[in-house]
């Protein structure tokens, strides 16, 4: 985004691995806003490894199980091109809710995955770290095409499906072991705002979860939106997660480094 963001535009991309799809216009009456939880999030962290690990895990006993079923799965190079109803049909109740390392290595080897190990000695979410994806891929196909169904009208009910998109999301990230109590009482204070439904439609965490930014959706009028924004913003920093910080808050989206140019500066010589 540093370098390929563009004003007013989401930038998409396809991270199988990395392949950027171009921009969606985000239309006028929509405002994307993110609040810094204050709570540094690493990806490197041990939640995230677990969190990867265990997906990757789930991926392997799928593959396991799918060889034995009539049906292959379609591809499983990543799962989230795997179908949220095939997976809940065939896969869901094969994955363990949870599995020890050292069992899971007994039992199926690799998990196929170069940049994680699998520590022997630890519990991983199995079947809730495999659904994250599998569901996300299909959220964010709909939010994409949500987003663009609004462009002219920027109606309630778009807002409110976009909203609710981001909510689950939220929730699943929490569910595999990606939330934090101050990203989770950040969507809360969103939910519970008097001008959810009007104003405000909905908040999920950001990035590699465990902290960090949280998105809020909002709508209407730019300036009310943007009241409203900044009495969450108030009443996050007066609860015991805040921490009477001033949360820093992202607007809106500019240009990147590849759209901007190069911006020359000269400097005065001094002659002595």
């Amino acid at each position: 985004a540093v370098c390929l963001g563009r004003k007013d535009h989401l930038l998409c991309l396809l991270c199988q691995p990395a392949r950027v799809l171009g921009h969606l216009s985000v239309p006028p009456g929509v405002a994307f806003s993110g609040v810094d939880s204050g709570v540094r999030h690493a990806v490197g962290g041990s939640d995230y490894s677990t969190v990867r690990a265990a997906a990757f895990m789930g991926r392997r006993i799928i593959r396991a199980t799918g060889s034995s079923l009539p049906a292959q799965p379609r591809s499983l190079d990543h799962l989230v091109n795997l179908c949220p109803s095939e997976f809940e049909q065939l896969y869901e109740d094969q994955l363990p809710l949870d599995m020890s390392g050292a069992e899971f290595l007994e039992r199926y080897g690799s998990h196929e995955d170069p940049v994680t190990t699998v520590d022997t000695l630890r519990a991983y979410p199995i079947r809730s770290a495999t659904a994250h994806p599998v569901f996300e891929g299909t959220r964010v196909r709909l939010f994409h095409e949500l987003l663009k169904s609004c462009a002219g009208s920027s109606s309630v009910t778009c807002l409110e499906l976009l909203g609710e998109l981001m909510l689950q999301s939220h929730v699943s990230y929490s569910k595999c072991g990606l939330g934090s109590e101050a990203t989770d009482s950040l969507v809360e204070l969103v939910r519970q705002s008097p001008s959810f439904g009007s104003h405000l439609f909905g908040a999920k965490i950001t990035g590699g979860g465990s902290g960090g930014t949280v998105c809020i959706l909002s709508g209407g009028p730019a300036e009310e939106a943007k009241k409203e924004v900044a009495r969450v913003v108030e009443l996050y920093r007066q609860s015991r997660h805040g921490h009477g910080r001033c949360p820093i808050v992202f607007e809106g989206s500019s240009m990147g480094a590849a759209e901007f140019g190069v911006l020359s500066v000269q400097v005065p010589r001094v002659v002595r």
